[in-house]
C-alpha cells in the first residue's frame, strides 16, 4: 500500500504509520486541553465540573466550613481548583476525622474539629453506615435502603455537636468572606437552625439536598430551596448526585448558592446576566 509519497510499506506497516500520526496528534490535542484548563484556572473560571473557582473570585471566599467533611475530599479539591484561604473541618467520627487530619497536617491553613454541628449542642448518637460517607444521625429511609442496602448502619459512635452560633469566632478566625458547605446526611436542616445567630455573616452556601428523602425526618429539596432563598441567598448551581443506578432517578442534589449583593468582583460577567446587583459590581483587575 502507498501512503504519502507513494512509497511503499511492507504489510501491516500503514498501521504503525497511521498510529504514529495519531498519536502526535493526539498527544498536540492533550497539551491544548492541558493549556486551557491552566489558563483557566488562573483566571478562575470553570475548573472541572461546577465554576466553584470562580465563585470564589467572584466573592472573594477567604474561609470555608466544611461541615460533614469526612475524610477531607471538599478541602482537598478546593486545593485542587487554587483556593488558598482558610478551611475549617467539622468531622464527629473519629475514624474518618482520624484520617482527615493526617490528610491536612501540613496545611498551615486548614484546621479540623472533631466535632459535628446541629441545632443543639451536647453528645449525640451517630449511625455509622457500611458505607462510610452515608453516617447519619438519622435513620435510613426504605427507599434509600432499597436502592442500596451496602448503605445500612453497622454501628454507632457517640459524638458531640455543637451550634455553630457557639463555635463561629473561633473557627473562622477573624475571616469576614465565609462560605459554608453543609454535607450532613439529612441533617442538613438542623445545621443551619444552629447557625440561625450567624447566618446573615455567610456570603455563599453549599448544601446537599435531596429529591427524593434518603433518611427520615429529612427536609426534602423544595423547601430546602425556600428556606435559603428566606435566608437571603439566591441559588447560583445545582450538581446532580446521588441517583438510584437500576432506573438512574436522581434523589439528590448540591446546591450553591449566594447572597448576590455581596459580590466582590466582575471577572468577565455579564452585568446585564445579574439584574438585581448591576450596580454593586466592583470591578478590578485580575
Amino acid at each position: 500500500m502507498a501512503i504519502g509519497s507513494g512509497r511503499r510499506l511492507p504489510p501491516l506497516a500503514w498501521l504503525s504509520h497511521f498510529q504514529k500520526h495519531m498519536y502526535y496528534g493526539w498527544n498536540m490535542l492533550s497539551r491544548l486541553k492541558e493549556f486551557a484548563k491552566a489558563e483557566m484556572q488562573r483566571r478562575g473560571r470553570c475548573i472541572g465540573i461546577y465554576p466553584l473557582a470562580q465563585y470564589f473570585m467572584q466573592f472573594d471566599i477567604d474561609c470555608v466550613l466544611d461541615v460533614g467533611a469526612n475524610i477531607g475530599q471538599t478541602g482537598t479539591e478546593l486545593r485542587s481548583l487554587g483556593y488558598r484561604g482558610h478551611i475549617a473541618s467539622f468531622e464527629p467520627q473519629s475514624k474518618e476525622c482520624e484520617i482527615l487530619r493526617s490528610i491536612a497536617a501540613k496545611d498551615y491553613s486548614w484546621s479540623v474539629f472533631q466535632f459535628g454541628l446541629g441545632s443543639e449542642s451536647g453528645l449525640k448518637t451517630l449511625n455509622i453506615s457500611g458505607k462510610g460517607p452515608s453516617s447519619s444521625f438519622l435513620d435510613l429511609s426504605d427507599e434509600a435502603l432499597s436502592s442500596n442496602p451496602d448503605l445500612k448502619y453497622v454501628d454507632t459512635e457517640q459524638v458531640r455537636t455543637h451550634r455553630l452560633d457557639d463555635v463561629f469566632e473561633q473557627v473562622t478566625k477573624g475571616h469576614k468572606r465565609v462560605y459554608l458547605k453543609i454535607d450532613t446526611q439529612g441533617f442538613e436542616s438542623e445545621v443551619l437552625e444552629g447557625a440561625s445567630g450567624v447566618i446573615d455573616r455567610v456570603l455563599g452556601v453549599q448544601l446537599e439536598i435531596s429529591l427524593i428523602p434518603q433518611y427520615d425526618g429529612e427536609v426534602v429539596a423544595e423547601e430546602m430551596i425556600s428556606r435559603v432563598r428566606s435566608l437571603g441567598f439566591t441559588p447560583f448551581w445545582f450538581l446532580p448526585g446521588h441517583r438510584n443506578f437500576l432506573t438512574q432517578q436522581l434523589y439528590q442534589l448540591d446546591m450553591i448558592a449566594f447572597r448576590q449583593s455581596k459580590i466582590a468582583m466582575n471577572i468577565g460577567v455579564d452585568p446585564n446576566a445579574l439584574p438585581d446587583v448591576k450596580n454593586s459590581i466592583r470591578t478590578r483587575s485580575v
